[in-house]
């Protein structure tokens, strides 16, 4: 006589629930990851200005891709761009978060939206809101 494995109890809604769950984690969990890279290379107390004015940046692109998805200006920025270079670009770790939601580097300069996903996107922002208000709290000292 051949036995099966015990059916499991959750059903299959619950069980899809739980990978869903798991994906959002993994998703925040990669941008947490390179959140706490960027703290290590730029610690609050040296660089908190720096760093405010990069995840503010980086929240107005999100946000404007949320918003206004079928944009396709919004879907396109421009590395060479002064305002872009000086506030984003010359830290380590945002276009690994770009990248991360969607975005890859393309010649001349750009970055480019390839695929949209709104939980992704949402999951960023989230974490850069979260980041600008540790930032703005009052240091313990």
């Amino acid at each position: 006589m051949i036995r099966r494995p015990p059916r499991s109890t959750q059903s299959r809604s619950s069980a899809a629930s739980d990978v869903y769950k798991r994906q959002e984690e993994t998703k925040t969990d990669k941008i947490n990851s390179l959140l706490k890279h960027m703290h290590s290379l730029y610690p609050t107390h040296t660089y908190a200005t720096k760093l405010k004015l990069c995840f503010g940046t980086m929240l107005a692109y999100i946000d404007n891709l949320i918003s206004k998805p079928s944009e396709v200006k919004f879907r396109r920025i421009n590395m060479q761009n002064l305002n872009f270079r000086e506030r984003v670009g010359d830290m380590m770790g945002p276009i690994a978060m770009f990248e991360e939601v969607g975005f890859i580097q393309e010649s001349g300069g750009f970055l480019q939206l390839v695929r949209y996903d709104y939980d992704h996107l949402m999951a960023l922002k989230e974490c850069l809101q979260y980041e600008l208000y540790v930032l703005e709290l009052p240091s313990k000292k």
